[in-house]
């Protein structure tokens, strides 16, 4: 499947990968991220080049003004849990360290771990979805 690609990226420190969605998965999903985040926030994502959204992404006032336009908007579209789908295709590595002191990598998924490796990271897990949509969306 030559349009189903892997795209990979480091994000707070913890490498990532996904996959470009399927048409047919792709085609539900987008229109919820979008209504979601709005036309404004999903012009800002998807409508400027890397350097820019590295920027966005580095400037915590933004992503705080950001979140809270997110979270506004989801009372009105059936909550976050949408984020949750999109990271359906991601996974992270996760270094695990052996009681002897050697490490090892471990390849883990967003979606099967979203509790556990999201809790308390909001804004990570927000850089995170917006880099999966930018790849699986904006980009494939």
């Amino acid at each position: 499947m030559a349009n189903i690609k892997t795209h990979t990226e480091t994000v707070g420190g913890i490498s990532y990968s996904c996959k470009t969605f399927p048409a047919s998965e792709g085609l539900v999903l987008l229109p919820k991220i979008v209504s979601l985040i709005g036309d404004k926030v999903a012009n800002l994502v998807f409508g400027v080049g890397e350097e820019g959204i590295a920027s966005i992404m580095e400037d915590s006032a933004v992503m705080t003004t950001i979140m809270v336009r997110i979270a506004e908007r989801a009372e009105e579209n059936n909550g976050l849990l949408v984020v949750k789908d999109l990271l359906k295709y991601t996974t992270y590595k996760e270094i695990l360290k052996d009681p002897n002191g050697s490490t090892h990598e471990m390849e883990r998924s967003a979606y099967d771990e979203f509790d556990d490796h999201f809790a308390a990271k909001y804004m990570h897990l927000l850089q995170v979805a917006f880099w999966v949509g930018r790849a699986s969306f904006g980009n494939p």
